[in-house]
Formats: structure tokens, sequence, C-alpha cells
């Protein structure tokens, strides 16, 4: 009898575990936003990401686009956030689609914190040099008091090498465009060099 009944739990156990597997095989292959969310709510970083990374690749979706590159994070994701965070800000329309989660009374944009944490992986994956170019590149038209090279400077600033900081002066200078907040971010970097 006792044998019977071990039998019987084993099987039983065996059929929830393969059902188990089945469901989550099906959410993962149809539908990986559940799985993300799930993972996500449980505070699980590493699974929720990959879901949200199967999600997007999986729609191809601005919106899928989006949620991954807030979720992911540039400390430790930075080659992910980098490459993510390239092709969000570099789809078309992507302002106006960022200013549809801007808070009335919030210090930052949507677009502009986004813009920032690219920097800072762009910084951490490539270095100095191509950080540079698409900061320059970013600033042309607009020197905002949230643009990327205040949240550069204010990220790294106790790692930023002497180096760093003379590129990052020369750069500076040699911007067409005048702001106040170019003035205070210079006056930033001259101060971390001394």
């Amino acid at each position: 009898m006792k044998k019977l009944v071990l039998k019987t739990a084993g099987i039983t156990l065996a059929v929830i575990i393969m059902i188990a597997g089945l469901i989550f095989g099906a959410f993962a292959i149809f539908s990986p936003k559940t799985l993300a969310k799930f993972f996500d709510g449980a505070g699980n970083y590493s699974l929720s990401v990959i879901f949200y990374e199967k999600q997007y690749n999986k729609t191809q979706d601005i919106s899928d686009l989006y949620v991954l590159s807030v979720k992911l994070d540039d400390e430790k994701d930075a080659e992910k956030t980098q490459k993510y965070l390239a092709e969000f800000l570099s789809s078309e329309g992507v302002k106006d689609y960022c200013a549809n989660f801007d808070n009335i009374g919030s210090g930052i944009k949507t677009y502009d914190y986004l813009n920032g944490k690219y920097v800072c992986a762009l910084y951490s994956v490539k270095g100095i040099t191509d950080t540079i170019i698409y900061l320059e590149n970013s600033v042309k038209t607009d020197y905002n008091d949230f643009n990327g090279y205040s949240i550069l400077l204010g990220e790294f600033s106790d790692t930023l090498t002497t180096e760093d900081l003379s590129k990052i002066l020369t750069s500076l200078n040699g911007l067409s465009i005048d702001s106040e907040y170019k003035t205070r971010d210079i006056n930033i970097v001259k101060s971390l060099m001394v």
C-alpha cells in the first residue's frame, strides 16, 4: 500500500512539473512579456530583461523597445543598454513618443533621461572618444539642463581621468551653441581637473 501511494505521488508530481514546464515554454514562446512582468515583479532583474528582450525581438515594436530600454541597468548591462538605447534613440519620432511619458512638474523629460542613460552606457562600453562624438551631435540644437554632458559629468565625476576631462573641455569649448548650462558644465569640468 505504501509503495502504491508513493508511486501515485511520484507520478502526480511528475505530471505537475511537466505541465508547469509546458506552460512556461508556451509563455516563453508566445508571450514573453508575461514572464518578463512576472520576473520583474519578483525582483529578478536578469530573467526579466531576458524576456523583455525576447518580447522586443518578437514584435520589433517601439513600445516594447521603450520598456526594454527603461528596464535595462546601464551599470549591470552596459553593452545591452548601449545597443538597445542606440536603436531606440535613433527611431523616427522618438522625441514625440517619449513626450507621452513626461510628467508635468518633473524636472527631467523622458527623452533626456534615456539619452543620459545611453551616454553613460556608451562611455562604459566604448570610451570617451565615441561618447564625445555622440554628445556633440546630440546638443547641436539644444543644450538643456539635462543634456548628455551634464549626465556624464554627474555620473562619472569620480572616475573620469584627466585626459577624459581635457577631451570633454575641448569638446565643450568647440560647440557653437551658447547656453548657461554649457557654461556651467565647462566650470564643472575645470573644477574636476584641479
